[in-house]
């Protein structure tokens, strides 16, 4: 059972929000044991739309359990109120403030503190073998999360990265694709081909997004516009090889296989999990 009672949540500062809900620190006690947890709400100005996507988001934390690099579910509040997501903690926040914080600073920018430390080339394919860990955990279970970047990972103790934010989420165990049928606006600088063009989405789909690896805490495709980007896509424009990148060709050809045109000819999340283990070897 996953109902929590609302007695036993104490609530504390806002984490993060957004146009229609936002996540609270929050204290949840069970009998003698008191343990921290990040509560998630709608607003009250909160659509109908936004209402469903968050039952849904409910739906699917049932559906998928525990794996170490998912945010669990601790439970939910269903009665009484709105409802109210209540999940596990990541004490170090989500990873794009972790790679904005930390990235080097370069000659050309002066927004970025001098404190900041050089990115150590490791850590950030620590990061993507957890993230292909977690995928391959949710295409096995025949979940397309459909919104994976950095601002929907969270990092827990040990700076473990765990997939978050299933709003947007589907179940795809019926058949192999979800063809979104609204025109709602997308993310074009971080959405698959097919996802852009055709409105399709499949567990490939969530391969294409762009590699932490990329330019991190930074907009893909710097001040392109999205015609532009519209433009050049078909005609095979990706992304060019980061400062950051090591000069081994090895890693920035497995990012280049993540963005194939066709779903297909990408590798698959256990395919690159196994590719990140060999490289960090």
């Amino acid at each position: 059972d996953w109902e929590i009672p609302r007695s036993s949540l104490t609530l504390g500062k806002v984490l993060g929000k957004g146009q229609f809900g936002e996540v609270r620190l929050g204290k949840l006690k069970k009998r003698a044991v008191t343990q921290t947890v990040a509560v998630k709400t709608l607003k009250e100005s909160a659509g109908e739309k936004d209402k469903s996507d968050l039952s849904g988001e409910l739906d699917i934390m049932v559906t998928v359990g525990r794996h170490d690099n998912i945010i669990s579910l601790v439970g939910a509040c269903t009665v009484e109120g709105s409802l109210t997501l209540v999940v596990e903690f990541a004490p170090n926040g989500c990873l794009k403030d972790w790679l904005r914080n930390n990235r080097p600073k370069e000659l050309n920018q002066t927004d970025i503190p001098s404190s900041g430390i050089q990115l150590p080339m490791d850590q950030l394919i620590m990061f993507g073998i957890d993230i292909a860990n977690g995928m391959s955990y949710l295409a096995a279970m025949q979940c397309v999360h459909r919104d994976l970047a950095a601002r929907n990972v969270l990092l827990g103790k040990d700076l473990t990265a765990k997939i978050s934010d299933f709003g947007l989420s589907r179940d795809i165990y019926e058949e192999s694709e979800y063809v979104k049928s609204t025109k709602s606006q997308l993310p074009i600088r971080w959405i698959a081909y097919e996802s852009l063009f055709y409105r399709v989405y499949t567990t490939q789909s969530d391969v294409y997004k762009p590699s932490v690896l990329d330019f991190p805490g930074k907009q893909p495709y710097g001040r392109m516009t999205g015609k532009e980007l519209m433009k050049l896509l078909p005609a095979g424009y990706r992304l060019d090889k980061p400062a950051l990148c090591p000069e081994d060709v090895y890693v920035y050809s497995t990012m280049l296989s993540c963005w194939q045109t066709l779903a297909e000819n990408r590798p698959t999340f256990p395919e690159l999990k196994a590719t990140l283990d060999r490289i960090i070897q």
